[in-house]
């Protein structure tokens, strides 16, 4: 060998083992694996996401129900709750100011606030008020069924007492 000339492939001469590298053959068939997998898990974690959507729309809606009845009995004033189904349908909470906009009146809007949710039945007493009186309770019993995608949640408030639950 000239001098100043090394080979570039030559073994460490130490005794150390040759490095290694992965074939193409190897890593194509790594990639492959991951893309099966990713495959079976996306519709699996998108209907995860809207299940979780849904769920949170339902609480955005029982919270805000429990806030109006709370706002009624420590104002002693009525709140109504009242469902909006023209133009961008929600719902909008009467005699309660919006928290981040104090100067606004306390609109929700389903598409833009709680999570995409269409609003497919309400019952609240043949028309669109639950009015919740000085004590807090309401004028009438309610029930309100969202959907999203294929998932849906009904919120059932009670005619006695105006507690909000949630079921599937």
């Amino acid at each position: 060998m000239k001098r100043g000339y090394r080979r570039i492939c030559a073994p460490p001469s130490h005794g150390a083992p040759p490095l290694r590298a992965f074939s193409l053959v190897e890593l194509l068939l790594v990639v492959a694996i991951i893309s099966i997998f990713s495959v079976m898990a996306i519709p699996r974690f998108a209907n995860s996401l809207t299940l979780h959507r849904v769920d949170q729309a339902a609480r955005r809606i029982a919270a805000d129900l429990e806030l109006a009845r709370r706002h009624a009995t420590i104002t002693s004033r009525t709140v109504t709750f009242r469902i909006r189904e023209t133009g961008d349908s929600g719902y909008e909470l009467i005699n309660i100011k919006h928290p981040d906009r104090p100067a606004s009146p306390y609109v929700v809007s389903f598409e833009q606030d709680c999570f995409g949710a269409e609003l497919v039945t309400h019952d609240l007493n043949s028309d669109l008020d639950l009015v919740f009186d000085i004590y807090g309770f309401p004028d009438s019993a309610a029930q309100i069924l969202i959907c999203i995608g294929d998932h849906q949640r009904r919120l059932d408030v009670d005619a006695l007492t105006g507690d909000v639950s949630v079921t599937e």
